[in-house]
């Protein structure tokens, strides 16, 4: 077993269950510092499950999850070693989860991102990459915390519930990227009108994060998804 030490960026929805992810963090005379990379704790997948998490999986001794700004200690198995997302461990099941602590928001700026693009290969739409050249990137990983530009919601019916998207410009590129972050969602049905495209004001981060591989009915090989994981307000 390995005790890692997370600060979480996203508790957001993942076929019918759960996402976390975070950054690796130390601690240095009462602060806390970058100390690794991306970790996203999973179960390990088999049958129906690709990994997801579970209630029982994350649940903190105060009987409540863990929460972007979070500083969370987590017992895991291993490494996954999966290629499309190399931050993946998986947990050590029924091993509880301990909260250490909670920054400010005012604190991300050594935790923020600023690659060149979003997983961007030549005649690829900006919503998803193939699983073939994401994995032929250099050094890819499939989490990434950013600070966007003109950050807009819009949110649409679907047949069993409201879908939401956040378009956005990072770079010199638009993203429309849907939105699986649903204590930002739930909150925002009493905000942003449905059916129109509405300015999300002040800063914001957004985390990042590539998909399970999936197919859909138009795309000839299996593709990762980005995805809005977390919208995080800042000073």
């Amino acid at each position: 077993m390995v005790l890692k030490t997370i600060l979480v960026l996203a508790n957001s929805v993942k076929l019918g269950g759960r996402c976390i992810a975070g950054r690796e963090v130390r601690f240095d005379k009462g602060s806390i510092k970058p100390a690794g990379g991306w970790i996203r704790p999973v179960r390990p997948v088999s049958g129906k499950c690709k990994g997801e998490l579970y209630g029982l999986d994350i649940r903190l001794a105060d009987n409540k999850t863990p929460q972007p700004l979070d500083v969370v200690s987590i017992p895991l198995a291993a490494a996954s070693n999966d290629p499309g997302q190399p931050e993946n461990w998986q947990i050590q099941i029924g091993q509880a989860w301990a909260r250490v602590m909670q920054i400010p928001a005012s604190s991300l700026d050594m935790f923020l991102e600023q690659p060149s693009g979003l997983w961007i290969s030549n005649s690829e739409k900006t919503d998803r990459i193939s699983v073939r050249k994401q994995q032929a990137l250099p050094n890819s990983p499939s989490l990434v915390l950013i600070r966007p530009s003109d950050l807009r919601i819009y949110s649409e019916y679907g047949p069993r519930t409201i879908n939401w998207r956040g378009i956005f410009r990072y770079g010199n590129l638009e993203y429309n990227l849907k939105i699986t972050d649903d204590a930002f969602t739930l909150a925002a049905i009493n905000r942003f009108p449905i059916g129109q495209v509405t300015p999300l004001e002040g800063n914001s981060l957004l985390c990042i994060s590539l998909g399970t591989p999936f197919k859909g009915f138009a795309d000839r090989e299996d593709q990762h998804y980005k995805l809005i994981a977390s919208i995080i307000l800042t000073p």
